[in-house]
């Protein structure tokens, strides 16, 4: 299964980089719960805010990056956790121009 969510810029990029191997998701609203072997695909989506608000005239927007994750584990239950989240740990997939728009 690919469950698909949006993803801030700053979080985007240290995905992209590979410093952050992790995505902490709450699950109490999804279609189906994640699990080991599934796919994430995130779509950078810029919301047009700062530290200090929203920025004038910024319109919420995908950017149109997406990056591709298999899910190799998934922390639930955990105490540290708000209830009906969960830690996903992930590997970076290649991700092909057209594996975009139909992920989207």
């Amino acid at each position: 299964m690919i469950h698909v969510r949006k993803v801030a810029p700053e979080y985007f990029e240290a995905l992209r980089s590979g410093r952050k191997r992790f995505e902490l998701r709450d699950e109490r609203d999804a279609e189906e719960p994640f699990a080991a072997g599934d796919f994430l695909a995130l779509n950078e989506w810029d919301d047009g805010l700062t530290q200090g608000g929203y920025i004038a005239g910024a319109v919420p927007h995908y950017t149109g990056r997406c990056l591709l994750f298999e899910i190799l584990y998934v922390l639930r239950n955990y105490e540290l956790l708000t209830p009906g989240a969960v830690c996903l740990s992930l590997s970076l997939r290649p991700l092909r121009p057209d594996d975009v728009a139909a992920i989207r």
